[in-house]
């Protein structure tokens, strides 16, 4: 019976300039476009393992009030197919509780649509495993025997089922931690574009132009709070913009990330012959993939680092 949704819904494709501008859309890009968050996205069923402390991330993310959401890689060939265990794939779930009860990790999914599809293993609705805990830890946990198209699961099953997970990470400026007193974040955003013949040198495969790209500093100097080792978490975002609205194509982009010194900086931008001679002072490498957003969260000692987006080919504009 609600009705917001919908004239939300006519709002967003009136931006994007038609209903079916918002067609092949994501989860990820919708949350970022409502919030201005930072995303985040990992496969959990790759070659390339997701975080081993995904858990504690998601966990430490809804103390921040990050959103969350998952999917199975869809069947192209039934739209909205049901796995055996009452899971739809090509459906985006939302993620909406975490608990740790006797060292076993749990997670709270929901099926926007609340239609009662709804996972049928252990940790379900009606499942024997919640024998174990108590009925008043039950109702603190909101538990309910409902076909609404909430439920739990072992987070071991959810990265065995689900093959994605997209997290929007929100601006720290109103975000109180529960003691009342600001988390750690700090955020900068900053604009760019490559130009043809000019900024848009392409991957570093093309060292001779790779130099002209858009070149970015950070400096990280307070180490995590909860971080013996004096590491620091960044998370880095490189975001095309406009593309869905003009009905252009996302180019391939991402990024690379090099360890400098003040010494680097003496020249700006820092000149070819850096980056033909310190390939070994790179620090992590994004995917390249034509996505309208590439990022990845890093921990990085205390010091100064280079930033350099790119498309993937040269001369390519955006």
């Amino acid at each position: 019976n609600e009705f917001w949704s919908a004239l939300l819904e006519k709002a967003y494709a009136k931006l994007y300039g038609s209903y079916g501008a918002l067609n092949g859309g994501t989860a990820r890009e919708a949350m970022q476009d409502f919030t201005g968050g930072i995303t985040e996205s990992y496969r959990l069923r790759s070659k390339e393992p997701p975080p081993e402390n995904l858990f504690e991330i998601i966990q430490s993310g809804f103390q921040r009030g990050s959103m969350f959401a998952c999917n199975i890689l869809p069947d192209p060939k039934i739209p909205e197919a049901r796995t055996p265990q009452g899971l739809l794939k090509g459906h985006s779930y939302s993620i909406t509780k975490t608990h740790l009860f006797d060292q076993i990790q749990l997670i709270r999914l929901r099926n926007p649509w609340g239609d009662g599809v709804e996972w049928n293993g252990a940790w379900s609705d009606h499942s024997k495993e919640w024998d174990a805990i108590p009925k008043n830890q039950r109702k603190q946990l909101g538990l309910t025997i409902d076909e609404d198209g909430e439920f739990w699961m072992s987070f071991q099953d959810f990265l065995r089922y689900f093959d994605r997970i997209e997290i929007c990470n929100l601006s720290p400026d109103p975000l109180d931690d529960p003691e009342g007193s600001k988390r750690g974040w700090q955020v900068s955003t900053v604009d760019g574009e490559w130009v043809r013949g000019s900024t848009a040198g392409g991957c570093i495969d093309f060292l001779d132009t790779f130099w002209t790209n858009p070149q970015y500093v950070i400096r990280l100097d307070q180490p995590d709070r909860d971080d013996k080792s004096g590491m620091c978490t960044v998370v880095i975002a490189l975001l095309q913009k406009y593309r869905r609205v003009e009905e252009l194509a996302s180019l391939t982009i991402g990024f690379v990330i090099y360890r400098i010194t003040e010494e680097d900086l003496r020249n700006k931008p820092i000149p070819m012959k850096f980056f033909k001679k310190n390939e070994y002072r790179i620090v992590a490498r994004s995917i390249f993939i034509n996505s309208r957003e590439v990022s990845c969260r890093l921990k990085l000692n205390p010091g100064l680092y280079l930033i350099v987006p790119s498309t993937l080919q040269q001369n390519e504009e955006g």
